[in-house]
């Protein structure tokens, strides 16, 4: 049976005063971190904590992206980040089912939607969830 005792699983969930919220979970085994989750973006001009706490644990790569939805305070920053994170561009990316650029009622979320469908092919790393 394999030995777990060393698996961590972090959850950072940010906030800002004002409005935008991320969540970054990484999975690690002691320090080394083995897998990251970010769920949503949102940095502003002078503070980008989802950065710092990359920074903090050797900067890993994002290996899955999740973004519930398109407001300005869970867009902003999603370019920088996966920029930074996954250069080379590799990560799964969640979107919910229908949304389109024709929906999005920010800029922030226009930036956002017309880097993903650039730099992720839609037909293999975007998973529309489903209705039931």
């Amino acid at each position: 049976m394999p030995d777990f005792s060393n698996l961590i699983l972090e959850i950072h969930t940010v906030g800002y005063p004002s409005m935008g919220e991320s969540i970054v979970t990484m999975l690690k085994d002691g320090k080394k971190v083995l897998f990251t989750v970010v769920t949503d973006s949102y940095r502003t001009d002078d503070c980008d904590e989802v950065t710092e706490i990359f920074h903090r644990n050797n900067d890993p790569a994002v290996d899955i992206f999740v973004w519930t939805h398109p407001d300005e305070d869970h867009s902003v920053g999603i370019e920088h980040l996966l920029d930074s994170f996954d250069s080379s561009h590799k990560a799964t990316i969640y979107i919910p089912a229908n949304i389109n650029r024709d929906i999005m009622g920010n800029e922030s979320a226009r930036k956002a939607m017309d880097y993903l469908l650039k730099n992720y092919d839609s037909m293999q790393k975007y998973h529309l969830a489903s209705r039931s």
